[in-house]
């Protein structure tokens, strides 16, 4: 596992649950090209934390999930 997929995706997930915007997360386009396993990754972390990740589309700030 790639601890700094992890760590990136919690440090997300904190923020926005602090900003009121925990039910999304946005994995910046080019983050693929540092760490090409991440949506195995980020899918293990969702469900080590209790929580699906849906893809709600690709737009110009990265690939956009709902968290739930």
């Amino acid at each position: 596992m790639d601890e700094d997929v992890f760590e990136f995706l919690s440090n997300q997930y904190e923020k926005n649950k602090s900003n009121g915007r925990a039910s999304h997360l946005v994995i910046p386009i080019g983050f693929d090209k540092l760490h090409p396993n991440w949506r195995s990754q980020a899918a293990t972390w969702a469900h080590q934390n209790g929580l699906s990740l849906t893809h709600d589309g690709t737009y110009y700030d990265g690939y956009n999930f709902r968290v739930r």
